[in-house]
């Protein structure tokens, strides 16, 4: 579970969170813990390379400490960047946990969220952002590689059939770029003050969120439609969970569908679960406080969702990984952690559906078929996908 951050309000003439914009907004404090950063992983220690390089932006402040051996003093700081099993395993305890111990990868995670939040989209402290949709557009595609020979195919095909196929295929790498900006929406209000204004933000991102991730694996369902020639149902009703979608598919494009039935079937469940209370009561978003914590927000969601899913595809149930904070007949969980799951769980999926999918077929025959796009254009940003990653 993604864990709030205890805001360490200085000023009384700033903002309480560096998340929070308006007159009075402040910049983001890390402190790096000298003592507790060696020997790090790689992943940890490219991590916290990134943290030293964009330290020199004029919105985060970094500074560096070595702590005491027995017991941290408090710091003037927002986080505390960190590798010290002594720290991180006792971050819970008070007298810690408000120093916000992190390690550089979550620390960095959080760093990154906070300069998107302020449109600031640099990836290298040395090259020149080109902006918004570049940044998440770059994202989406690291985060979808088999996307770059699945796309290459419908652009060609769609010539040849004079049809939209390449627009439905442009419409699955859009919506999983704009999952990735609702995500972070949702995190901009995570990491501010909770009050039913940010639950209200979080609730509105949330409801898109579910019909963009549905939106982008319905249009690959379409496209596997036309890919082997389905019958029944006609395109338009066309779905992953449509049984005779899933029978004809079965005989016509067996590893696809072995994959959506042994792999995803639970995932799908839940998704559209989700995604159909758009047309019914709506998910309730609700406050939460415990004395001397600030207060925080949580999502109500049924548990016969998880359930159905969980029944279906048993690694949907990872209650720390989806934010599960009260279980029952309506479970609770925290909305950003829910969030970056359904989006990381859902983006592996459309990965996994584009590389199964025989698109060659697409082709009528003796139509030559060109060679697929093998992989990212020159653009750097595009071959920084593992940096962007880290930030994001």
């Amino acid at each position: 579970m993604i864990e709030p951050i205890e805001w360490n309000n200085r000023n009384p003439h700033e903002l309480p969170s560096p998340f929070v914009r308006g007159p009075g907004e402040r910049d983001l404090w890390l402190t790096l813990d000298s003592g507790g950063l060696s020997l790090l992983p790689c992943e940890e220690a490219e991590a916290l390379s990134v943290i030293h390089e964009l330290g020199c932006l004029p919105t985060i402040q970094l500074s560096e400490t070595r702590l005491p051996v027995d017991y941290p003093h408090p710091l003037e700081s927002d986080i505390l960047v960190t590798y010290s099993t002594k720290i991180l395993q006792h971050r819970h305890e008070p007298g810690i946990r408000q120093l916000n111990p992190r390690t550089p990868c979550e620390a960095l995670k959080v760093l990154g969220l906070f300069l998107r939040s302020r449109d600031d989209y640099t990836w290298r402290a040395n090259i020149r952002i080109k902006g918004r949709w570049v940044f998440y557009w770059a994202l989406a595609r690291h985060h979808l590689p088999e996307m770059w020979p699945y796309f290459s195919a419908c652009l060609f095909a769609s010539k040849n059939r004079k049809d939209d196929t390449a627009g439905v295929a442009q419409a699955v790498l859009e919506r999983a770029s704009r999952a990735l900006q609702a995500r972070d929406a949702i995190g901009f209000q995570f990491y501010a003050p909770q009050d039913d204004d940010t639950r209200s933000h979080m609730m509105y991102h949330f409801d898109y969120l579910t019909l963009l991730l549905s939106g982008a694996i319905d249009a690959q369902a379409r496209i596997a439609h036309r890919t082997y020639n389905i019958a029944k149902p006609p395109e338009k009703y066309t779905s992953f969970h449509n049984n005779q979608f899933r029978n004809e598919l079965r005989e016509k494009g067996r590893d696809l569908h072995e994959l959506i039935i042994t792999k995803y079937d639970g995932l799908l469940t839940l998704l559209a679960g989700l995604r159909n209370t758009i047309h019914g009561a709506s998910l309730v978003g609700m406050g939460s406080e415990t004395r001397g914590r600030p207060q925080t927000s949580c999502i109500e969601i049924r548990d016969n969702l998880f359930r159905e899913g969980s029944s279906r595809r048993p690694d949907l149930d990872d209650p720390e990984g989806w934010g599960l904070v009260h279980d029952g007949p309506m479970r609770m969980y925290e909305p950003y952690s829910f969030s970056v799951t359904l989006v990381q769980k859902c983006l592996v999926a459309i990965n996994d559906i584009a590389g199964a999918t025989e698109i060659e077929k697409l082709f009528h025959d003796g139509q030559s078929i060109p060679p697929p796009t093998p992989g990212a254009p020159r653009d750097v940003i595009f071959r920084d996908g593992d940096r962007l990653a880290l930030l994001a």
